[in-house]
């Protein structure tokens, strides 16, 4: 395991390679919230008397590309690796679609999008939280300037990265509830300094908040380090001079069951040093041009340049005074010449580099779908969508690494899922048309529930389907349907162009062959291409008189599910009268056993009344009769 002073220096040399192009990420993300000029610069305006101008084409450029981000975002996919996991793949997709809804990465990605155009670079987390009791999965996007790593590393995805980290800032009393046995470490770490640079401060500086309150610097750093089995990543959290956890191998499992890292990083550009940096990088200068020239042209047309004899004005500083004004008024003797120079060709000149600088930033945004409008009318949707794809030519690189980098995103999301979800599982998918569903993961089954799903959805008729498995002596034995533990997947992106306009466009040419009489289309093929339409299915079953054959198959499967629950219903039923009914008998025959039980007592007491006024009627005759006589017998 690697020892702290070992990772203290990796993160220290980090943050000392880093802190210019940190530094140069903080002026780029000024200049796109319009932040552009220097106190030196605000100095010489407000000695010209010259109002502040700024020109920022900086930000509509950039949320032009994050807009277009915005409309292209793409839907995870599962692809199986082997046949017999086709229809699992399909859970799968629905399962990573679930965790993106929940976890909204949708708006992180895009966030991350904005912070790779703006500093350059972005990070998530994917990991695992116990929530009453089970496993979910979250991605938590880390500020950039949060986030460190190995500055050996150029790759843009940090793939050659033997660590990487991030920083997050805790008040003591939550660290110290976190970590009660490294109390000392804590307090110990607030009482010195907290980082090299002040990109890592905490934020607000000026927070409206108790100045005793005490916070500490918390660092997550995941490395790699030798073991049997090769390099393989660990984790440790370190405070001021000591881990607060010590260093471990990763939790968390990659697709081959060995530890990986759950930071996923992401750069737009990397030069040859190693710097990260985004697109406004190199519209800085350009953006300066723009607000120079600007400020130039105003000052030109405020200030006049004379060529004048001497002597020619009584006051030079009056004749200045008034040449600036818009109704200036200059008296000149009779022996001097005043003339003014005109300075046309300065003025054209900067307006023409004005313009070029205006142009270069301006093919960051929709300037190419302007300039394909045709004379007359407005461009087609094919039109559009292809000048759109020509316009972002020059960004297809950037837009690619970004797909890359949701790709591995989703592809940790998914081994979180596969390690994680043990238990049975069922997650809420909402379909456009159909609603709602529910799909099962590690759903207990019998392998004959799970061969006649199979043999329904190839074809073969449900009384046929159950006499088959009826006859097969294995049809009760238990087994796990969607076991995501056994699933093997590839994840891919869906991207899709924008098939509202293609469909628009192919439905007006389906209009105009139907005007001029060259083709006539059925009612069906008309339905499936109006892109207005929604339930388009109902349409077309409710024309044809057919119905939808998944919403029969669901139909059949309810009312089957209902005519099962009648009969176990009536079961129980039946149960409860019969056990009822046996009751009441073994309480008429417990009645009856007492009631014989008491008549055989009363026959006992009569018996023996009978026989005690026997045994009197005999003691009285005794008494009555008289003594025998003598010698007789």
């Amino acid at each position: 395991m690697a020892t702290f002073e070992t990772l203290k220096k990796w993160i220290d040399d980090a943050e000392t390679v880093s802190e210019n192009s940190r530094k140069l990420a903080e002026r780029d993300r000024d200049y796109y919230d319009g932040k552009q000029l220097t106190a030196e610069e605000k100095k010489v305006l407000a000695a010209r008397g010259q109002p502040e101008i700024i020109d920022n084409v900086i930000k509509p450029a950039i949320d032009h590309l994050h807009g277009t981000e915005v409309q292209r975002r793409t839907d995870p996919k599962a692809l199986p690796r082997t046949p017999r996991h086709e229809q699992d793949a399909e859970s799968i997709t629905d399962a990573l679609n679930f965790v993106e809804g929940k976890t909204g990465f949708d708006r992180t990605a895009s966030a991350c999008w904005r912070d790779k155009l703006i500093e350059g670079i972005c990070g998530v987390d994917v990991g695992v939280e116990d929530v009453n009791g089970k496993f979910e999965v979250y991605v938590r996007p880390i500020a950039w300037n949060r986030l460190g790593y190995d500055p050996h590393s150029v790759s843009p995805d940090f793939s050659d990265a033997r660590y990487l980290y991030y920083l997050t800032w805790m008040d003591a009393d939550e660290a110290r509830a976190m970590w009660p046995d490294k109390e000392a470490v804590i307090v110990q770490a607030m009482d010195r300094p907290q980082s090299s640079t002040d990109t890592y401060d905490d934020v607000p500086r000026y927070a409206w908040t108790d100045s005793k309150r005490k916070r500490v610097k918390i660092c997550y750093v995941y490395y790699k380090w030798p073991s049997e089995l090769g390099l393989l990543w660990h984790k440790a959290i370190m405070v001021g001079s000591d881990f607060v956890e010590e260093p471990q191998p990763s939790p968390y499992l990659d697709d081959t069951g060995q530890p990986e890292c759950p930071l996923v990083f992401s750069s737009m550009y990397v030069d040859r040093d190693g710097n990260r940096y985004g697109m406004v990088r190199n519209l800085v200068t350009l953006q300066d041009a723009i607000n120079k020239r600007q400020s130039k042209l105003l000052d030109m047309l405020n200030r006049r340049q004379v060529i004048a004899t001497k002597g020619a004005v009584e006051d030079v500083r009056l004749a200045k005074a008034e040449l600036a004004k818009t109704d200036g008024w200059i008296e000149r003797t009779q022996q001097g010449e005043v003339t003014l120079v005109p300075q046309v060709d300065h003025a054209q000149g900067h307006f023409a580099l004005l313009a070029e600088a205006r142009a270069s930033v301006g093919r960051l945004g929709p300037a190419p779908i302007e300039r394909g409008k045709p004379e007359g009318g407005a461009p087609s949707g094919r039109a559009v969508l292809a000048l759109e794809q020509a316009g972002n030519v020059e960004q297809a690189p950037a837009f690619d690494e970004h797909s890359w980098f949701k790709r591995r995103v989703y592809q940790a999301i998914w081994n979180r899922i596969r390690q994680y979800w043990t238990e049975e599982r069922w997650i809420r998918v909402t379909d456009d048309v159909n609603g709602v569903k529910f799909v099962g993961l590690n759903k207990p089954v019998t392998f004959g529930e799970m061969a006649l799903e199979q043999m329904q959805a190839q074809g073969i008729p449900e009384a046929q389907a159950k006499q088959a498995i009826m006859s097969d002596p294995q049809s009760q034995m238990m087994m796990v349907q969607n076991a995501v533990s056994e699933i093997d997947v590839d994840i891919i992106l869906e991207e899709a162009p924008d098939m509202v306009t293609l469909q628009h466009e192919q439905f007006a040419v389906m209009a105009d062959l139907a005007r001029s009489g060259a083709v006539q289309f059925p009612p069906k093929v008309w339905i499936e291409m109006a892109p207005a339409l929604r339930n388009k299915q109902r349409l077309i079953d409710a024309i044809e008189g057919t119905e939808n054959p998944e919403a029969v198959a669901q139909q059949q499967a309810l009312q089957q599910a209902a005519i099962q629950q009648e009969m176990r219903d009536k079961a129980a039923q039946t149960a409860k009268t019969e056990a009822e009914t046996a009751l009441k008998k073994a309480d008429t025959f417990k009645t009856l056993q007492e009631g014989q039980k008491v008549a055989a007592e009363i026959g006992n007491v009569r018996i023996a009344g009978v026989k005690t006024a026997v045994d009197a009627a005999a003691t009285m005759q005794n008494a009555t009769k008289p003594p025998p006589m003598p010698g007789v017998m």
